[in-house]
């Protein structure tokens, strides 16, 4: 989920809402199931592993990618943060029914 948005950040809804659409008209997501969806993509692992990589012995070119890719992880994360805000939409996952809670500091 989270590489699909990254690399259509102006277009995922529709591969996005798609992907969640088809996986649950054969299995619906539990209350756990969306929770634990979530809570991942809450975790910026993306971003722990650009610096992981970039503190980790690496060449002097690819430390500057990394710079750049941290640079821009930071300069989109209001982007990020909005589709997280929305996700439960976009997957059709019945928040409310569940009594999944709100994430009032995104």
């Amino acid at each position: 989920m989270r590489e699909h948005y990254f690399q259509n950040v102006h277009t995922h809804q529709r591969g996005i809402g798609h992907f969640f659409h088809e996986y649950q008209s054969i299995e619906p997501l539990s209350s756990f199931s969306a929770r634990l969806l979530y809570s991942r993509m809450l975790f910026p692992i993306h971003y722990f592993e650009t610096v992981e990589e970039y503190f980790s012995k690496t060449t002097e070119s690819r430390s500057n990618e990394l710079e750049d890719k941290i640079a821009s992880i930071t300069k989109s994360s209001q982007q990020y943060e909005s589709f997280l805000k929305h996700f439960y939409e976009l997957a059709e996952v019945p928040a409310k029914h569940y009594d999944l809670p709100k994430i009032d500091w995104i």
